[in-house]
C-alpha cells in the first residue's frame, strides 16, 4: 500500500491583504501521482498562482487548473523553477486555459515550446552569479534573500535566523 501524506492548507493575507491559499502538501501514491487536491477557500472570480518545482507533463497542474476554473477562478498563472515541458505538457497548458506559464532558465528551453506565447523563462544568471561570489568571499547566502523581501516590504518571520 502506498504512504500517503495528509494534505492541509490554510488562507494566508498577503502585505496588500490579497488572500493567499497556500496548501502545505499533496497526497501522493508512490508513483508520485496525485490522487486528491483539496483546495482550500473560495476562488471566485480571483487571480490563482499555482506554484510547484517542475513542470514535466504538467498533468498535475492540469488538474488544478480544472479544479479552479470549476470553482470559477479569474485568471490562472502557473510559475515553476525547471521548465521540462514535455510536447504533452505544452497540450495541457494550451488546453486548459492558463493565463501564463512563468519558468527558470535552469533548464534548457525546449524547441517545441518556442511557439507559445503563454511561457516567460527567467533568467538565473544574476542569481547565482551573486550566491557564487557571497560563497566566495564568506558571505550569508540567505541573507541575500532577505535583503530582497525587506526591500519589497516583507519582514523576516519571527524566530527565523541568517545563516
Amino acid at each position: 500500500a502506498a504512504s500517503e501524506a495528509p494534505i492541509s492548507g490554510k488562507p494566508h493575507l498577503s502585505a496588500d491583504g490579497t488572500q493567499v491559499i497556500m496548501p502545505s502538501g499533496w497526497k501522493k501514491s508512490l508513483a508520485s501521482l496525485v490522487t486528491k487536491d483539496w483546495l482550500v477557500g473560495d476562488v471566485e472570480g480571483r487571480d490563482c498562482i499555482i506554484v510547484d518545482d517542475i513542470i514535466d507533463s504538467a498533468k498535475r497542474m492540469s488538474r488544478t487548473v480544472k479544479d479552479l476554473r470549476q470553482h470559477g477562478a479569474r485568471r490562472i498563472y502557473m510559475y515553476a523553477t525547471h521548465g521540462v515541458l514535455s510536447p504533452a505538457a505544452m497540450e495541457r497548458i494550451n488546453k486548459r486555459g492558463v493565463t501564463e506559464v512563468v519558468i527558470t532558465n535552469s533548464l534548457p528551453f525546449p524547441e517545441h515550446a518556442r511557439k507559445c506565447e503563454k511561457i516567460r523563462v527567467l533568467s538565473l544568471g544574476q542569481v547565482l552569479a551573486e550566491v557564487m561570489l557571497r560563497i566566495y568571499e564568506q558571505k550569508s547566502v540567505s541573507q541575500m534573500f532577505w535583503e530582497n523581501q525587506k526591500k519589497m516590504g516583507s519582514k523576516r518571520p519571527s524566530g527565523t535566523a541568517t545563516v
